[in-house]
């Protein structure tokens, strides 16, 4: 179960990127989730490639810690249209395939493109006639730049196979909304994602616990300061418990508090613990809620 962070803050974010770049590219932001049961954070971004009005063109990417997938944006970051795509490109790519995404937010929905190899580059063409440019890293797998023919598209940045930057790349009358529309990632050690720029705006900080990469606290633009903490025991005929304590604070204020009591129980047939039941408290309105799993 997830804990969906903000959604002001994202509409927000989506329509200033929107505002800096009218009539050119859009990359849109959705919900970033914090998982109550395993403490993991993720958050998906779409990066618009074809014209504005037929939505046909566009990149899905998903960032998820606690993952060990491996995809054309680097270590847990996840594209199923993009990574299928490279993959039945050039087989030998350390691309993974894309039914180990576990992605919740993103889901295939692209036509398989049609590529071709012109130099270094790949091109592929829309029903319309309209040609995309690709270029790759092939012996790392990853997505380094994809330009539309007016020449405005995306440049990807990584460091240590991680992305840290997604430049626009836009014509020179909007080199001002190039400069401030950049996006930042940041990463700790443990390649878990730390904190979100748009140009010099902090959209959010994220900490995690040390023993297990758990979110514990998620900070966003607005000030608002989410915090999770976990607690587990063992209950009768070898049921687990697992506790996650949530609370939400907006400039002091408390506005959210809930408690989530996770159930489970070893499966031997799968060697993986299964939820049997989930209860939620919400300590504000005292409300409870109550759902078993088969």
């Amino acid at each position: 179960l997830s804990v969906a962070m903000g959604s002001s803050m994202n509409n927000l974010i989506a329509s200033i990127i929107s505002l800096l770049i009218v009539q050119s590219l859009c990359s849109s932001i959705g919900l970033a989730d914090v998982d109550a049961r395993e403490g993991s954070f993720s958050q998906s971004w779409q990066d618009d490639i074809g014209p504005k009005e037929d939505n046909s063109g566009s990149i899905e990417r998903e960032y998820r810690s606690r993952s060990h997938y491996r995809g054309v944006f680097g270590f847990r970051w996840c594209s199923p249209d993009l990574d299928r795509m490279f993959a039945s490109m050039i087989r030998r790519a350390p691309v993974q395939s894309p039914s180990t995404c576990s992605t919740k937010s993103l889901q295939s929905k692209a036509p398989t493109l049609q590529l071709r190899r012109v130099g270094n580059d790949w091109i592929s063409s829309d029903p319309q006639g309209r040609q995309v440019r690709w270029r790759f890293n092939e012996s790392k797998g990853l997505l380094l730049e994809v330009r539309r023919e007016d020449g405005q598209g995306w440049s990807y940045q990584y460091q240590n196979e991680l992305l840290v930057a997604v430049k626009p790349l836009l014509n020179k009358d909007l080199q001002d909304a190039q400069r401030v529309s950049i996006q930042h990632y940041k990463y700790d050690l443990s390649r878990n994602l730390v904190a979100y720029h748009l140009g010099e705006t902090s959209v959010y900080q994220i900490a995690y616990d040390l023993a297990y990469d758990r979110v514990t606290e998620l900070t966003d633009h607005l000030g608002c300061t989410d915090t999770f903490q976990y607690e587990s025991s063992s209950g009768k005929h070898g049921i687990k418990i697992q506790s996650t304590s949530y609370r939400r604070l907006c400039a002091g204020k408390l506005v959210a508090q809930k408690t989530y009591v996770f159930e489970e129980q070893m499966n031997p047939e799968l060697s993986q613990l299964r939820l049997q039941r989930l209860r939620i408290v919400d300590m504000l309105s005292s409300k409870k809620e109550t759902m078993t799993y088969d």
